[in-house]
């Protein structure tokens, strides 16, 4: 599926960038560039960036996240704030086994689904 971006703006017009995949990060950087005027194509290898809430995994949006996202809409940032759960820790597993445990407190949990 190829979705198309654009807004008229004097020589930034004539600027166009290709977005491959059109999840979180390629939608929120076509989305960032079509504000600030460029021609923006995003090429996604599903039929559809429609997703289903069962075909989705959890992420992590951390403060750089947030600020990216807030840079494009500040109401995005809002609602991952409000809609995730502050993540306290990463707990990393070998096996069944906890080998490491990294503090967070700065990393909002999230759906790959909600954030798109």
């Amino acid at each position: 599926q190829t979705l198309t971006f654009s807004k008229t703006k004097s020589f930034l017009a004539m600027s166009k960038f290709a977005i491959i995949g059109g999840g979180p990060v390629g939608l929120l950087t076509a989305s960032g560039l079509a504000r600030r005027g460029f021609s923006v194509d995003v090429y996604e290898g599903r039929p559809s960036i429609d997703q289903k809430v069962e075909e989705s995994y959890p992420i992590g949006v951390n403060l750089r996240g947030l600020q990216a996202l807030e840079c494009v809409d500040p109401q995005l940032r809002k609602d991952v704030e409000e809609s995730g759960r502050v993540i306290d820790s990463w707990n990393i597993y070998g096996g069944k086994r906890m080998v490491a445990q990294v503090k967070s407190g700065a990393c909002w949990s999230q759906s790959r689904y909600q954030v798109t």
